[in-house]
């Protein structure tokens, strides 16, 4: 599987409801402001995957 990207992009495969992923783009994006790189450096925030996983065990007796 190949991952086309177009140059000048960070590409960050995160969860949507990642609380850590979501603070991590948002320092991406202030640091990008403040370098002067917001034309030439852009963000691309993908989800993993299509399909559903599978919720481990663990997950199952917790939500009991």
């Amino acid at each position: 599987m190949s991952i086309t990207v177009r140059p000048g992009t960070a590409v960050v495969y995160t969860d949507i409801v990642c609380a850590w992923s979501t603070l991590a783009l948002y320092c991406f994006y202030r640091l990008r402001e403040s370098a002067g790189m917001t034309e030439r450096v852009r963000g691309a925030r993908r989800i993993p995957g299509r399909r559903p996983r599978p919720v481990p065990e663990a997950m199952k007796i917790l939500v009991r």
